[in-house]
């Protein structure tokens, strides 16, 4: 099956998620485009899949960098009475970064791989989120439809 843009869309599915392990940048403007202009449902689910997995990972990042900050500011506060430098236990907080970004790697490029093939590695309550958001769009596109057919059916009125 082509896009309109004439690639396979199991290459735009496969670049979606590779993309966004490179640059989230590009692959947020390719889910747009892919939810905006494309028919194909399984690659409107694989867009909003990519995203969502993106957003997982940047989320547990940035949970990660609070924590970091929380035990600077503690070391900052702890410093003004001359006790010392509080930091993070045995620096879990990096390992636990350095153990999300190899994960992150791992997920986007299996997903990229299954794509291609038109296949998809099931994530549990991530695709929930999908099948969740995909309802939720079906469901507005629905009224949105019906608004549309409901201006078309309404007659002029006469003056």
């Amino acid at each position: 099956q082509k896009t309109k843009l004439g690639l396979t869309v199991t290459f735009v599915a496969a670049c979606l998620y590779f993309l966004g392990l490179f640059n989230t940048i590009p692959a947020v403007l390719l889910v747009a485009y892919v939810l905006l202009k494309e028919d194909d449902e399984w690659l409107k689910k694989m867009a909003v899949k990519a995203l969502i997995v993106v957003l997982v990972f940047w989320v547990a990042g940035g949970l990660l960098t609070v924590i970091n900050e929380v035990f600077s500011m503690l070391s900052v506060i702890v410093g003004w009475f001359g006790a010392g430098r509080v930091a993070v236990p045995l620096n879990l907080t990096s390992l636990i970064s350095y153990a999300l970004d190899a994960i992150e790697i791992l997920v986007m490029v299996i997903l990229g791989l299954q794509a291609l093939k038109h296949e998809s590695m099931p994530l549990g309550p991530i695709d929930g989120m999908v099948d969740s958001a995909m309802g939720v769009a079906k469901a507005a596109a629905a009224k949105v439809e019906a608004a549309k057919a409901e201006e078309k059916t309404e007659e002029p009125k006469a003056e």
